[in-house]
């Protein structure tokens, strides 16, 4: 079967496709236990507080969707739709500490994942 004839499975976020770390890690489910998994104004996820932990349970979910979705090729893992990072100290001193750039976060994260 070639790329083209399977499908890509996407968990979705407020009906958005990419933006979906919620679908993923709904607050409703995890903040409570897990309050530094999310960032300080609550519209991301925090990548770095609980790297370990966080990344943990997105692979077990990523794991649920391949099972269910057995024809996928691909699990896409987006950050939600609006402007803001996680501000948290964390994140703050990972950013700087490769030269400023807020993508370091996700991409260390997704590493993991």
């Amino acid at each position: 079967m070639s790329v083209g004839e399977r499908s890509m499975v996407i968990a979705k976020s407020n009906n958005n496709d990419w933006h979906n770390f919620f679908a993923f890690i709904p607050k409703a489910t995890y903040q409570a236990d897990h309050p530094e998994w999310y960032s300080p104004d609550g519209y991301q996820l925090c990548l770095t507080r609980d790297l370990e932990g966080l990344a943990a349970e997105m692979t077990k979910k990523v794991i649920e969707q391949l099972e269910k979705h057995k024809d996928a090729f691909c699990v896409h893992i987006g950050m939600e739709d609006t402007r803001t990072w996680c501000n948290c100290e964390e994140c703050t001193k990972v950013i700087n500490h490769y030269g400023g750039y807020n993508v370091v976060t996700y991409m260390l994260f997704m590493k993991k994942v």
